[in-house]
């Protein structure tokens, strides 16, 4: 795998997922190397069937503790799109919104967003709580 895709991408979940999203075939030329040619044709044919969607865009999705990726645009009223997120300790959570055929709603970016800030981690969310009830007992003992 580190021949495939460099040492950096076995890092983490994260960053296998990412060396193999940004990687193209722009650079596959006739007179290519063969060794590289033969590297990046197998990882560009591993990206073809990994993929979930990304076919009207792909694009970075970070928010909180959370980064990953965001396959296709909602302005363009795909089928679905799928959110691939990583938390810091490198756990992995997909969300796909699907619209059924004939469907009113498409989400929107800002719908897309909405469900992005809402998550946490555990940890943030267990910190979180702790804060609040802090916060409260302080009130109650004033």
């Amino acid at each position: 795998m580190a021949s495939l895709f460099g040492r950096d991408a076995l890092r983490s979940n994260y960053d296998f997922h990412a060396a193999l999203l940004y990687r193209t075939a722009l650079g596959l030329r006739p007179w290519s190397n063969e060794r590289d040619t033969s590297q990046t044709s197998i990882v560009v044919m591993l990206k073809a069937v990994s993929t979930v969607g990304g076919n009207t865009g792909l694009f970075r999705a970070d928010r909180n503790e959370w980064k990953g990726f965001q396959m296709d645009d909602p302005a363009k009223k795909p089928a679905s799109i799928a959110l691939e997120l990583y938390s810091p300790s490198d756990e992995h959570v997909e969300i796909t919104f699907r619209i059924r055929q004939g469907g009113q709603f498409h989400p929107t970016q800002a719908d897309i967003n909405r469900v992005l800030a809402t998550l946490h981690t555990e940890s943030s969310a267990a910190k979180a709580t702790t804060q609040a009830v802090a916060a409260r007992d302080s009130e109650s003992t004033r």
